[in-house]
């Protein structure tokens, strides 16, 4: 008795020091850990917006430099139109004595020439041999006599070699006609200005035009550095320099894109980031230093690494849990495609049969004399061979639909989906008297989606509009799909009926996953219907919205985007 109450008095004192050593550990280590977290973020922010001063200034100095070399020229080429008529600048020795002096003044141009009112080159003074070149279609030429002053992107021309204009047009005095005074400028001319700004903390620098086209060499040209520039936000006004933080092959950049005023072309320069940084770099390696020691002093490994796999199940679990949902939903509709397609065979073979059987009749009805009822003999099978055509063409719209249960995306016409997935309910509807009104825009431009998710889309909406009209016990149900052109960039699907309709308690939980008014009543639900809709039209960059109103019906709006088709 003595050695048991001994023994328990020695576990129970053990129990008791580790939860004090425990204690004592966690009171100790949570200042080190706020202070550590305070200096981190403090830090982080002050040398993540000394980073972002530092980005702008390159970019507000790099563009101000290319501004300032363009509009110089751009009025000493307006001065010199000014100065001296089509006359006189069409002399070859006057032009050559204008481009010799401008030369010297402007590095990087490359030639002056004079283009006559019917847009042939009359004059020309630089290193090609372009007199009476024809530009009376090229683009810059029609720019040029609408603007009257027109800086171009750049181009090849009939030089073959990049490089880009500043034109203006004047007009012949005592004639309404106009010609045009024109110098190039070589590309390299940009690039020299750009190169300027190459230093440890930058990059990459290049020029862009409003479709993203490179229009100068690129500082850090690398194999896959092209296919980034792609997708460069430009800013929406012309003063606006754009900050943006991107991700390229482990490095943090930060992304600045300005316009180049009164020119068609976008700086963008791409600044390391703060993390690429010596000192944050240095200041992150002493923090987590000291920290680190602190921690392996006042607490176990074991204790940190509990934490750290707690931590880890957690978010696999959640991770677990949303891929099953959607796991559970892709085999479904594999399981549906498969199961389908196997019906529709097995069907069709008997069918098939049954028509070989019913020629077979109609050849012998033929060859033999007229008998009693031989015409409604005729007639009885003409309707038959009705019926097995009904039954194969709907075999045939099965088929289909399982054919379209993938996953890539194309150009889709949304009247045609809408279209394939009344035929499938039409015959329903009309047993419930529900009738389908259809206002579809003939126009519709296509959508870029996925057929069959679309088709999963209306079928899933129509048939809640069924379901809704037939527990509302509608003598007549209605319901009307209505698609249109909303503007420039989007078009609309309405689905509306004449059903039950929600009260806003329901509507507002409609798209929550597993919500379902069904899940009490005769006819079940997963709750994951709308929930799946709304994520498909999601994913396709659209909005889904409801009105509804308890007793008189729901309305179902949905908008996609028309871009990307």
């Amino acid at each position: 008795m003595i050695f048991s109450f001994l023994f328990f008095s020695t576990q129970r004192f053990e129990q008791f020091r580790k939860i004090f050593i425990i204690l004592f550990l966690f009171l100790s280590i949570l200042p080190l850990t706020i202070l550590t977290l305070l200096s981190y973020y403090k830090y982080k922010n002050l040398i993540k917006e000394d980073t972002l001063k530092q980005t702008y200034l390159y970019t507000y100095n790099i563009r101000q430099t290319i501004e300032s070399y363009i509009t110089e020229l751009k009025y000493a080429i307006i001065l010199i139109s000014d100065m001296y008529s089509f006359e006189e600048l069409s002399e070859q020795k006057i032009l050559d004595q204008v481009f010799e002096q401008l030369k010297k003044k402007y590095e990087g141009l490359v030639d002056l020439s004079i283009i006559g009112p019917d847009g042939i080159q009359v004059a020309y003074s630089g290193p090609f041999n372009l007199k009476g070149k024809d530009y009376s279609e090229a683009f810059w030429y029609k720019k040029v006599l609408t603007r009257k002053l027109y800086v171009s992107e750049v181009f090849l021309g009939y030089r073959k070699i990049p490089h880009f204009i500043i034109a203006v047009s004047k007009k012949i005095k005592r004639k309404q006609k106009y010609w045009v005074l024109r110098a190039s400028i070589d590309k390299e001319t940009l690039d020299k200005f750009l190169y300027r700004i190459k230093t440890e903390e930058v990059y990459n620098v290049f020029l862009i035009n409003e479709n993203k086209e490179i229009q100068s060499s690129i500082l850090n040209l690398k194999s896959s550095y092209p296919s980034i520039y792609t997708f460069v936000k430009l800013p929406s006004s012309e003063n606006e320099i754009l900050l943006e933080e991107i991700e390229f092959e482990d490095k943090n950049l930060i992304r600045a894109v300005v316009k180049i005023e009164e020119t068609p072309w976008f700086l963008v320069l791409d600044h390391y980031g703060y993390t690429s940084r010596s000192s944050w770099s240095l200041f992150v390696e002493s923090l987590l230093g000291v920290y680190t020691i602190s921690v392996i002093v006042l607490i176990p490994v074991s204790i940190y690494l509990g934490i750290l796999l707690t931590r880890m199940v957690k978010d696999f679990e959640r991770e677990r849990e949303a891929a099953l949902i959607k796991a559970e939903h892709a085999d479904k509709l594999a399981s549906i495609g498969r199961l389908s397609a196997g019906i529709a065979h097995e069907i069709n073979n008997p069918l098939a049969i049954i028509n070989e059987k019913i020629e077979l009749m109609k050849d012998i009805l033929n060859t033999t004399e007229n008998f009693p009822y031989k015409d409604k003999f005729l007639k009885q099978i003409e309707a038959m061979e009705k019926a097995i055509q009904r039954g194969k063409s709907i075999i045939h719209q099965l088929l289909g639909f399982t054919r379209r249960i993938t996953s890539h995306l194309e150009p889709v016409q949304v009247n045609e989906v809408i279209e394939e997935c009344l035929r499938f309910i039409e015959k329903e509807a009309s047993y419930y008297n529900i009738y389908l009104e259809k206002d579809f825009q003939s126009d519709l431009p296509p959508i870029t989606a996925n057929y069959g998710q679309l088709q999963q889309v209306f079928l899933n909406l129509i048939n809640n509009a069924m379901d809704a009209i037939i527990e509302a016990q509608r003598k007549e149900g209605v319901i009307r799909l209505k698609t249109f052109r909303l503007n420039q960039d989007y078009i609309q699907i309405v689905i509306e009926d004449n059903g039950i309709g929600m009260c806003p308690e329901i509507k507002k939980k409609i798209f929550e996953p597993f919500f379902s008014t069904k899940l009490n009543k005769s006819k079940s639900g997963t709750g994951l219907g709308l929930f799946i809709t709304y994520g498909i039209v999601k994913k396709f960059g659209g909005e889904i919205s409801v009105e509804s109103e308890e007793g008189k019906g729901t309305i179902f709006k949905i908008i996609f985007p028309i871009k990307n088709t």
